[in-house]
């Protein structure tokens, strides 16, 4: 329903009386509406009401700071740093009842909506923080007709230098800086732990051999010496003769057996960098019993590895060898070892009829633990194990061992050797052929 409000700002005097039954209020055959008040009577003649049709122009006289106060000049006003609260002070034009004219306004960059504030000609705001903001004010005259355009002011608030935008992308590279650093030392925390326990492990072993070596095999070695001086008192014509000579061939084939299993414990100089000559070894050992090509390749400078990497790692990729030349069906099988500096990288490919899903989320066939042995043997040295395999498009496992982990620290400046990349070993039908296009697992 739309009214109108009249009031002592309309000549009207005194309050309402509201007195039942007797009524406050009739409407004569003139068109008047009459009116009981306190301080007598007040008619209204409604079909000549004066309407103001004239929007009231909208001024911002100024922006207050504290006690610092700054004249609207219509230019963009930049304040201080530190400000935090501001006064705006506006107003509008009109005439007929200033009284009534009414106001909304709004700060872009603090405020969401806009702020109906009746007739107040001062906008208050706390807790500003640095940045540009426009105050835009409206207003309406008496009778409710707005200036809908109304006017604005510009300014900004100078920020601080701990509120800019390049001191938080400092701070935030610093903390990424902290954060890399952190990651750095834990790496190398984790990568002495395991180094240490290789130690212990590669100290352990050479103490079991120097064990075995001063205890029972230099004992067994007397013991055969000992039967061998009883054998040579035994006549030759003797049966007896002849079967201690076969029990002391059979001892030293003991013998020379257990020295090769002590050799084996102990770590030799020339045994830590022939990884790849080992594992180029066991692909040519393999291809000649199955017609299949195999090649060996590696890339980087050599590496000086740590004797139990070395031998987890061979363990790991001939088991891999294995797996694809007896139950790939593959006709290529690469095998590519890289020293970079960030780890020691192993890379065995087939192009054979691949692995299951569910065998590869099994960790291997029932009552098979060849995949669960080589995921066990990677864990031990800290190294990521990835095996990639689809049907009928082969199967690639990558074995990654961290270069504070692989490499040896007491090793010489690396020294640039050629490299032996597509080293082509013979197949089963005696044909060489290379790889072709990098073999379908890839």
């Amino acid at each position: 329903m739309r009214h109108d409000t009249f009031d002592s700002l309309d000549g009207v005097s005194g309050s309402p009386i509201q007195l039942r039954p007797l009524p406050s209020a009739l409407q004569t055959t003139d068109g008047r509406v009459w009116f009981v008040m306190s301080d007598g009577l007040v008619w209204i003649d409604p079909t000549h009401l004066i309407r103001n049709a004239l929007v009231p122009p909208v001024t911002i006289w100024s922006i207050s700071s504290g006690v610092r106060q700054y004249p609207n000049l219509g230019a963009d006003l930049r304040l201080p740093v530190h400000t935090t609260s501001l006064q705006i002070d506006y107003t509008a034009g009109s005439l007929t009842v200033p009284e009534r004219v009414h106001f909304r306004y709004k700060l872009e960059g603090s405020d969401r909506e806009w702020q109906d504030v009746g007739n107040r000609r001062e906008a208050l705001y706390t807790n500003l923080g640095p940045g540009r903001y426009t105050f835009r004010v409206i207003a309406s005259n008496n009778d409710g007709v707005w200036n809908n355009t109304g006017t604005s002011a510009n300014f900004m608030i100078t920020p601080a230098f701990y509120q800019t935008k390049w001191f938080y992308t400092l701070c935030a590279l610093m903390c990424l800086g902290i954060l890399f650093v952190l990651y750095k030392l834990r790496v190398r925390q984790v990568a002495a732990q395991v180094r240490g326990r290789l130690e212990v492990r590669l100290a352990e072993r050479e103490r079991i051999a120097r064990e075995l070596h001063d205890t029972l095999l230099q004992g067994v070695q007397g013991l055969i010496w000992r039967f061998q001086a009883v054998a040579d008192r035994i006549s030759k014509h003797e049966s007896s003769r002849d079967l201690m000579e076969r029990a002391l061939e059979r001892a030293d084939q003991v013998l020379g057996e257990s020295r090769d299993r002590v050799k084996d414990l102990r770590a030799s100089g020339s045994d830590v960098a022939d990884l790849p000559q080992a594992l180029a070894a066991e692909g040519e050992h393999l291809a000649l019993a199955h017609p299949t090509q195999f090649r060996a390749s590696v890339e980087g400078v050599h590496r000086d590895l740590h004797p139990i990497v070395r031998e987890e790692v061979l363990l790991i990729a001939r088991e891999a060898l294995c797996n694809a030349f007896r139950h790939a069906g593959a006709h290529h099988i690469e095998a590519e070892v890289s020293y970079t500096e960030a780890a020691l990288q192993v890379r065995i490919r087939d192009d054979g009829q691949g692995i299951s899903a569910d065998v590869l989320d099994a960790g291997g066939r029932s009552g098979h633990f060849g995949l669960l042995g080589m995921r066990e043997r990677a864990a031990k040295i800290r190294a990521h194990l990835t095996i990639w395999s689809k049907s009928a498009a082969g199967t690639e496992v990558d074995l990654r061992v961290p270069a504070d982990v692989a490499y040896r620290r007491s090793q010489n400046a690396p020294r640039r050797t050629r490299s032996w990349r597509d080293r082509i070993h013979r197949s089963a039908d005696h044909h060489r052929r290379h790889m072709p296009g990098g073999g379908a697992a890839e």
